[in-house]
């Protein structure tokens, strides 16, 4: 949750004037629990859901995230109807089951760094080309899994991608 990548994501969504929720999974810094290979990191994924549901009754739902959290965004996002879109910042590609973000029918919008050296953008667009419509990528040039340096860029991409050009003052 303290990564410069999340927190640059929540400030440009709170800009955008949306209510964010970020959250560590089990394990992670003060959370209590241990890592589960992402079945209890689902269930913390969805618990939050609910959580930002009731507190925003009547408000459609985003689910965003980075890496791993981009996995459980989008899996988690696409199987529960509240969501209406999701992003993935970093997919982690090749390493989780994605089949349902395959073919669901959500709008799907992905951020990726071109030199990722962790999931390359070779194979983030060929698993991109599977993806069902609607869909959008955007590609951050010279930047890396951690977007060092391109933080900024996250958040341009990020109002581009959602539509809403934002004023000048809510530029990160």
């Amino acid at each position: 949750m303290h990564n410069k990548v999340v927190y640059g994501a929540a400030k440009t969504f709170l800009g955008l004037g949306c209510a964010v929720l970020r959250f560590n999974f089990r394990g992670v810094g003060d959370s209590k629990g241990q890592w589960d290979q992402g079945r209890g990191e689902r269930a913390d994924f969805q618990s939050a859901l609910d959580f930002a549901a009731v507190t925003h009754p009547d408000t459609q739902l985003w689910s965003a995230g980075f890496s791993f959290g981009a996995w459980l965004a989008m899996t988690c996002g696409v199987s529960d109807p509240r969501v209406s879109q999701v992003l993935g910042i970093a997919l982690p590609t090749g390493r989780y089951d994605l089949t349902d973000v395959l073919t669901s029918l959500k709008p799907k919008h992905f951020i990726h760094g071109e030199r990722d050296e962790v999931i390359p953008i070779a194979e983030l667009r060929e698993f991109f080309e599977q993806v069902s419509a609607p869909k959008t990528l955007t590609a951050i040039d010279a930047a890396n899994h951690l977007f060092e340096g391109r933080v900024a860029e996250i958040g341009a991409a990020i109002r581009k991608t959602f539509g809403i050009i934002a004023r000048p003052e809510e530029q990160i």
